[in-house]
């Protein structure tokens, strides 16, 4: 841009203005052409972060089975479970055959937990099989069976999603960022300052000779142009 308004106004000294407001539209061009490729990025970056852990289960509500979001599970609903699955909320065992979960990044046993009724209506009494357990965890995987539960808690009341957010906690700065933000702020206060005197000592300049010499036309392309020197 510059080069081209230098040519245009080369053969026209009263228009060397154009110059100074060419470089400002430039720097405001950049400024904004960066700022939204940046904005278009973050976007695009949530969205992905929304939608990288969204699948799809298989429910039982209002005595119909449907295939929804897991974010539209809500407590009371017969969630399917089978082999492969990730449990999507906590629940109570309903029904099934040989379930088995994966639960070591919850609790860390090593050893699949098998799923099956507390209470045994047969015998009337509860089941005192100790490795029997009749609740699922949400974010533990399905290692075999086949079978259904009642959702108990969803979201950030649920085990996963408390785990979640008790995660989610701002990173401390390490001394060596501390530092160079320290350094970075007296950097910018410095250049201020610079930038703050030049301005003072070239306007004096210029107010100065025009007060000995007289004002000229060129005295405003003068002041633009130490506008510009203070601000690059």
């Amino acid at each position: 841009i510059g080069l081209g308004v230098n040519s245009a106004t080369a053969e026209d000294p009263s228009k060397d203005w154009i110059e100074g407001c060419a470089v400002l539209m430039s720097v405001v061009i950049v400024v904004l052409t960066a700022s939204i490729n940046n904005w278009n990025k973050e976007r695009q970056f949530r969205k992905l972060n929304a939608v990288k852990d969204m699948r799809d289960v298989n429910v039982i509500r209002d005595g119909r089975e449907a295939v929804i979001p897991i974010n539209e599970i809500i407590v009371g609903d017969i969630v399917v479970v089978q082999y492969g699955d990730k449990v999507p909320a906590d629940g109570v065992f309903i029904q099934g055959n040989e379930i088995t979960c994966d639960e070591s990044g919850a609790t860390g046993e090593s050893d699949a937990v098998k799923k099956g009724e507390w209470f045994c209506p047969s015998e009337g009494k509860p089941n005192v099989d100790p490795k029997l357990s009749p609740f699922f965890i949400s974010g533990t995987t399905v290692l075999s069976g086949y079978g259904r539960m009642c959702v108990l808690a969803v979201g950030t009341s649920s085990f996963h999603g408390r785990s979640i957010m008790s995660l989610r906690t701002e990173p401390e700065p390490t001394p060596l960022q501390d530092k160079l933000s320290v350094l970075a702020d007296k950097v910018g206060y410095f250049g201020m300052v610079l930038a703050g005197l030049t301005f003072v000592v070239l306007l004096l300049k210029i107010l100065i000779h025009g007060g000995l010499y007289g004002f000229s036309s060129g005295t405003g392309r003068d002041i633009v142009k130490v506008i510009i020197i203070c601000i690059t």
